[in-house]
This record gives C-alpha cells, sequence and structure tokens, in this order.
C-alpha cells in the first residue's frame, strides 16, 4: 500500500523536522526485515479480524502477503491473538483507510488505521506495533491523525472522548491506552496544520533529534545531523581529560554526553554506511579503503561425512555432537513430523509453558533518558550505611 506525502506513521518526524520529507523522497524505500516481520503480522491481523479467525488455529498454515509468502509460526500467532483478542466481540472495523481533510484541509495526511472500535460515546482508535522499543499511547502523534481522520466520518457529535490504545505483544505493557475528550483532540488541529504546512517550503529547514533522526532515510548524507552531533559533543567534553576518564565529570557533563550519544551514534553509522556505499560504488574517500572483515572457519564438506572423518581418526560419537535444551522462543517455535503430519504446540500447551514453566528475569541495568516510559527502578542503598552489629553492639 502506497503513503501518502505527509503519513501518519511518519509525523514523529515531519513534524519536528520538516525537511526530512523533501530529503527523505530522494531516497528508495529501503524497510528491512523489521519492517518486513511487521508487515506480516498485520497482513495475518487484518485476515483473522475480517476473517474472524482465531489466530492460533493459523499455525503452520501457509500465509500469502501480495509477492511475500511465509508460515504462521507460534509465535506470530501468539502476538497477533493479543490484538484479536482485544477486538473480538466489539464494534470494530479493521484496516479502515481515513482521512482527517475536514479538519486539516488537505489530503496528504491519510492514513490506515489497525482498528477502530466503536463503543458509546467513545470513539477508540488501536495501533498494533510489532517492534520491541515501547511506544507510548500519550500524545502519540500518529494516533491523533488516525482519530481525526475517523471523527471526519463522525461529524454528529455523538463521540466525546477518543481512546488511543497501543497494542504491542513485545513489550510491556502489552496494551496501553490514552483518553482525550473530543475538544482536547480539536484543540491540538492548528499544530497538526502549521507542522504540515512547514514540509511545502522547499527550503524547509532540517531539525536533527533523536527520534527523528533514527530511521530517516537521508541520515546518511544529513550535514544538520552532522554538524549537530560535533556540537553537542564539543558542549558536552568541556574537560578535555573527560574524554578518557568520565569518573572527572560532573553530573551535568555526564548527563550531556549521554543525551549527545544517540545522535552521535546515528551520525557515525551513517556515515560508515555511506562510505561503505561510495566505495563499493568504486568511488575513492580519502584516507580509507574495502577491506575483509575477521573471518570464519567452516567444514569444507556435510556434517555427516565430517563425523565419519573424525570417527576414524578416532574421535567418540559422545564428543562430536554437543546437544543442548532449545530456549523459550526456540520452544515456541518448535515443530515436528508425526505420522506424516506437520505439528506443533497446541494454544493451550502454550499457555502452560508459559505459566508454569518460564520465568521471566528482570534486564540488566541500564541507564535511560526520564521520558522512557519503562519503570524506573528504585535502587535501596540503606544498607551502606548501616553499622555493623560489633560496632553497635547488638
Amino acid at each position: 500500500m502506497s503513503h501518502s506525502k505527509l503519513s501518519p506513521s511518519s509525523r514523529h518526524r515531519w513534524s519536528k523536522c520538516p525537511g526530512s520529507v523533501r530529503e527523505e523522497a530522494k531516497y528508495p524505500d529501503n524497510s528491512g526485515l523489521a519492517a518486513l516481520d511487521g508487515t506480516r503480522s498485520h497482513a495475518v491481523l487484518e485476515h483473522c479480524l475480517l476473517e474472524d479467525v482465531d489466530p492460533l488455529s493459523m499455525v503452520g498454515e501457509g500465509f500469502l502477503c501480495g509477492d511475500d509468502s511465509f508460515t504462521v509460526d507460534a509465535e506470530r500467532a501468539t502476538r497477533v491473538a493479543v490484538a484479536y483478542n482485544y477486538a473480538k466481540g466489539r464494534n470494530y472495523s479493521s484496516e479502515k483507510r481515513v482521512n482527517p481533510f475536514h479538519f486539516v484541509g488537505r489530503d496528504d495526511l491519510t492514513g490506515t488505521c489497525d482498528i477502530v472500535i466503536v463503543d458509546g460515546a467513545e470513539l477508540e482508535i488501536v495501533d498494533y506495533k510489532d517492534g520491541f522499543t515501547p511506544v507510548s499511547a500519550v500524545d502519540n502523534a500518529q494516533m491523533e491523525i488516525y482519530a481525526l481522520g475517523e471523527l471526519t466520518e463522525h461529524l454528529d457529535g455523538r463521540f466525546e472522548t477518543v481512546k488511543m490504545t497501543i497494542i504491542q505483544p513485545k513489550a510491556f505493557p502489552q496494551i496501553n491506552s490514552h483518553t482525550v475528550t473530543i475538544a482536547e483532540l480539536l484543540a491540538k488541529v492548528p499544530d497538526i496544520k502549521a507542522q504540515a504546512a512547514a514540509t511545502d517550503d522547499p527550503s524547509a529547514p532540517l531539525v536533527p533529534g533523536e527520534s527523528q533522526c533514527k530511521w530517516c532515510k537521508a541520515k546518511g548524507n544529513c550535514p544538520a545531523l552532522v554538524n549537530h552531533s560535533l556540537e553537542l559533543v564539543n558542549v558536552s567534553l568541556l574537560d578535555p581529560a573527560a574524554i578518557n576518564d568520565p569518573s572527572v565529570m560532573s553530573d551535568e557533563q555526564l548527563a550531556k554526553v549521554l543525551e549527545a550519544a544517540p545522535l552521535v551514534r546515528t551520525m557515525l553509522a551513517s556515515a560508515d554506511e555511506e562510505v561503505l556505499k561510495r566505495l563499493q560504488a568504486g568511488n575513492s574517500v580519502p584516507g580509507f579503503k574495502l577491506v575483509n572483515g575477521r573471518g570464519s572457519r567452516q567444514w569444507a564438506l556435510s556434517d555427516d561425512e565430517i563425523a565419519e572423518k573424525l570417527k576414524k581418526m578416532g574421535v567418540p560419537k559422545t564428543a562430536i555432537y554437543k546437544t543442548e535444551l532449545v530456549s523459550v522462543a526456540q520452544a515456541e517455535k518448535l515443530t515436528w513430523e508425526k505420522n506424516g503430519e506437520k505439528q506443533s504446540l497446541s494454544a493451550r500447551q502454550l499457555a502452560t509453558m508459559k505459566q508454569e514453566y518460564v520465568v521471566t528475569k528482570a534486564g540488566k541495568l541500564t541507564v535511560a533518558p526520564e521520558s522512557d516510559p519503562r519503570q524506573a527502578v528504585t535502587v535501596d542503598v540503606s544498607s551502606l550505611f548501616q553499622l555493623p552489629k560489633w560496632l553497635t553492639g547488638e
């Protein structure tokens, strides 16, 4: 499906960097494996909602999505089932094309809602996300346009509130919602119109930032990103000694370095990618050349042939083959043949495994900006200030 010039899903970019629309138009679509995976899940969800088919019943089935064909595995079916079960039994429509023209006065902000639910005086817009990075429904730039597009078809005043819901099975929580009144939503229309109008200027400015630059197709050739990243580094590293010894930096300096890090990493990765392209095209970049990375060794014969060779060398079979238990993710995708038919774990078995055999351990502590939607970890340092019993006489 083609995207409008000002795609709602890209509003997080063009609303902050109006020049990105002009620059991205110079590049072909570079969607990778993650985008393909998301497209497949959305296609399965659309099919299940339109045909009222439980996603878990599709495990092992072949599925055709445009020119792409794939087999629905248990992991994908389980993810899609979260959204399917959320909408099931409610007054919903799926993959609905919406256009907020009535409110914004232009036709290039059209988009497709994954799910629209009408519940009395409340309109609910549901967006399915298949990625790991948590997406918040609060002040969600994409869903605000979807909501305005759907409201265009209901100008009779029947709705009092709009509920915007993100369903993201790979994140925690899997479902998060935010409700606003119609008046609160309409109050944002002037800003949306101004943001869209800014992109019409042929010389619209490029405004770097972590969220707008991360997936921008033009970031590899964006002078604004390079200059801004270098400025951030120069501001952060006030003391040359701090380059090698962060322990001498103040809290403010450390904060500035971490704030700069995402953009600097984006700049470096983009520059590396662009230099690689130029060298592969036969161009020269002063000071750099193409080399092979670290190679890897592999057997020159098939596994069975190598096994026989090793046995003849006196290596016991138990030393040749290594076995280990499958991971949780691998177990969820297991398939095998039985009586000529392809088998996999049933939905009930998957649920039992999740509830009784799997524990989720907290990830390694890491630093994140305060805007990150994840819950902050409270560290108990009281034990550091307790006197030992031998000193207190207890």
